[in-house]
């Protein structure tokens, strides 16, 4: 099972709550973390605490199904979040999150809903 924010997502609803964290580099994205709303988080990255890219980058910065082929290779997702609950999870996005997986979904028609989802919650095996 794995369970991360989605780095195709143009909004990133998991860690940092800002609108395109994670498509930018690691330099931009942790300059541009003290701009979140979630204390917690920014909070590590405060000038009176002294900024340090390793830690920023532990925190994690999602993933896509690329780095999954990449690392790896060959594998099935069989199940995810949105599999599961299907159209009642549909239902409680908003009609621009469903135009946006909509649009990642038509670029890889091939691949399993759970990639195209803001958080990746997917069940896989390596066949």
């Amino acid at each position: 099972m794995v369970e991360t924010p989605n780095r195709l997502w143009c909004f990133d609803f998991h860690t940092s709550l800002l609108p395109f964290f994670n498509w930018l580099p690691d330099e931009l994205a942790f300059a541009y973390s003290r701009f979140s709303e979630r204390e917690h988080f920014k909070d590590n990255f405060r000038v009176s605490n002294p900024p340090h890219m390793k830690e920023f980058l532990r925190k994690g910065r999602g993933v896509s199904y690329h780095e999954f082929d990449l690392a790896i290779g060959t594998h099935e997702v069989f199940s995810s979040f949105s599999t599961y609950y299907g159209y009642r999870h549909t239902l409680l996005r908003s009609v621009r999150a469903r135009r946006f997986k909509s649009i990642l979904k038509s670029f890889r028609p091939d691949l399993h809903d759970g990639w195209f989802e803001p958080s990746l919650d997917v069940l896989m095996r390596k066949p």
